[in-house]
């Protein structure tokens, strides 16, 4: 089992202490796309380990979301925190009608069709004049989220300059 007990409160306030702290610390940009990539897993591990469903469409609504949130930041003037929200809408919709159409089936069938839906995606927004194409979305403005974390922060690594 686990040394520490999860359900400690001493554990969880350490945990929100620190995540707390996290973005002043760690590169911002690093962090939310740690906590992306994390609520990605974490979707992945609900479908599949509660729900017993294979699923490779996850990608459809991360990919979908993304340039959502990037062509409202450039074109509307939106900021970070409403493109977010926006985004998610958009993708809960997507969500709705995918899910409408895979949950009739079981196994590999349903594995399947959250593939065949997700390459529908993929290429829906490959050829969408919106997105670039295969250039992908340029000059998507860097705000700062909450007022707090500047998008657009750059760093220097042993001599090299990365944002």
């Amino acid at each position: 089992m686990f040394p520490l007990d999860i359900r400690h409160p001493a554990l969880w306030a350490v945990l929100v202490v620190a995540g707390l702290i996290a973005p002043f610390a760690v590169y911002p940009i690093f962090m939310m796309e740690l906590l992306c990539f994390g609520l990605f897993a974490a979707a992945f591990n609900l479908l599949l380990g509660f729900g017993g469903l294979l699923s490779f469409g996850h990608a459809a609504f991360f990919g979908s979301g993304a340039y959502i949130c990037g062509y409202l930041l450039k074109e509307w003037g939106l900021s970070p925190e409403l493109g977010i929200l926006a985004a998610t809408a958009c993708c809960a919709l997507l969500g709705l009608l995918i899910g409408a159409v895979a949950i009739r089936r079981q196994g590999i069938y349903f594995a399947m069709v959250t593939l065949a839906l997700a390459q529908i995606v993929f290429f829906l927004c490959v050829q969408a004049p919106q997105t670039g194409g295969e250039d992908g979305l340029q000059g998507i403005p860097q705000g700062r989220v909450f007022g707090l974390f500047d998008l657009a922060h750059t760093v220097s690594v042993g001599g090299r300059t990365c944002r």
